[in-house]
């Protein structure tokens, strides 16, 4: 099975809110790019705005959709953890890409 790369069109194509769901879970991870973190940190108002929210956080806004409390961040890293051990068991580099795809894919709705 050939997994769709994080960022391009067609993950993302008629599924805006899942490019806030990947970056929010490569943050939990470690991983998100800083110009990424940064320009998603500027659009936080505008994203409290178009759902609804009171949160001035991007990452709480996102929380808020999903239904989650802020306290999953720590449960997403302690998967991500186990990911690596795994990984690395198999001999295999650990793919931040890969475990957001599957996160999503087995705990995200409507992807």
């Amino acid at each position: 099975m050939s997994l769709p790369q994080l960022g391009t069109q067609e993950r993302y194509a008629g599924r805006p809110f899942l490019r806030l769901v990947d970056a929010y879970l490569l943050q939990c991870i470690g991983h998100l790019a800083e110009p990424q973190a940064a320009s998603i940190c500027q659009m936080a108002p505008r994203l409290a705005v178009t759902f609804g929210s009171s949160e001035t956080q991007w990452e709480r806004i996102v929380e808020q959709q999903l239904g989650y409390s802020p306290e999953v961040a720590g449960e997403i890293q302690a998967l991500w953890a186990g990911y690596q051990e795994q990984s690395e068991r198999q001999g295999v580099p650990a793919d931040p890409a890969v475990f957001v795809y599957r996160f999503v894919a087995d705990n995200v709705a409507g992807t």
